[in-house]
């Protein structure tokens, strides 16, 4: 038996210049933008993020999460209570074909979901070029390993916190690198 995985339309999902991205969706660049991206439900585990940011403190951390469903007021709520109105934004939903330019203008995709299938949105950070923090679930370990992302074996939240900390300057470093890589691999730049 032969098992196929999900794939990915990679001329829906390409890497862009970061600066570019935050430039086109208005996006502070001095920020370490954090995304997430599914339905507003309990079991996705965004409550995770928004307590590990809580946690963190750090002021140059902000969480965009793109998505609707019924779990949008306890979030809402959540963020207010916490006092992080500034760092957490609740997008709402956005068309597939934008997905790219958010995933090319966060710093680092997070995924902290209860449960899941194979994510796409994993899949769809990673062809953007986007570092992923996740759970060690799902089969995610073929693909998110040393230098694609961070894989957590616990809801703890300061495992996540420390997780997002850690990230956050070698993914900008490696993030980089595979946009160069991808410029002149496709376009041929410089060759």
């Amino acid at each position: 038996i032969k098992v196929i995985f999900n794939g990915v339309d990679c001329n829906k999902f390409y890497p862009i210049d970061r600066n570019e991205a935050r430039r086109i969706l208005n996006l502070p660049k001095d920020k370490k933008i954090l995304l997430s991206i599914g339905n507003l439900i309990e079991g996705k585990g965004y409550h995770f993020l928004i307590e590990a940011l809580k946690l963190s403190g750090r002021k140059d951390m902000e969480l965009l999460i793109i998505g609707e469903g019924l779990y949008r007021a306890n979030l809402a709520r959540m963020i207010k209570e916490h006092g992080l109105e500034n760092k957490v934004k609740l997008l709402g939903a956005k068309p597939q074909d934008e997905l790219y330019k958010w995933y090319s203008a966060a710093d680092v995709f997070c995924l902290t979901s209860l449960s899941e299938g194979r994510p796409n949105v994993v899949l769809e950070a990673l062809a953007c070029g986007t570092p992923v923090i996740s759970m060690d679930n799902w089969g995610l370990r073929r693909l998110v390993n040393e230098g694609r992302g961070i894989l957590l074996n616990s809801y703890d939240l300061n495992s996540i916190k420390e997780a997002l900390e850690k990230a956050l300057p070698v993914f900008n470093l490696i993030k980089t690198l595979v946009y160069i890589l991808v410029f002149v691999l496709v376009l041929g730049v410089g060759y």
